[in-house]
């Protein structure tokens, strides 16, 4: 799966970060695969602006990502239960919905 750097993010940031023990390991393992590095940081020269909203330049690119079963599964259920819960942003319309196919 491609994942841009708005999808990285709303993967990060809509995970859970409390919850069963296993469901917390999977967590930290898309965690490890979506993150930024530091050497993206500097190249694409992402930074959190006044508003807190972050940023980065025309350099930002889509990585590809393989999630593993239990992954998709975590991912696609706490999507589902933000959808649910009526607290999806907008931005995460377009990974929700290749999540979710």
């Amino acid at each position: 799966m491609e994942l841009a750097p708005l999808d990285r993010l709303s993967v990060i940031n809509s995970l859970p970060r409390e919850g069963k023990f296993e469901d917390l390991i999977i967590f930290k393992d898309i965690t490890k695969k979506v993150e930024f590095t530091q050497k993206e940081i500097i190249d694409w020269e992402i930074r959190t602006d006044d508003t807190g909203a972050i940023l980065w330049n025309d350099k930002a690119k889509s990585i590809k990502v393989e999630f593993t079963d239990a992954e998709k599964v975590l991912i696609k259920s706490t999507f589902k239960n933000l959808s649910d819960e009526g607290k999806m942003k907008t931005f995460m319309i377009d990974l929700y919905q290749a999540l979710i196919k």
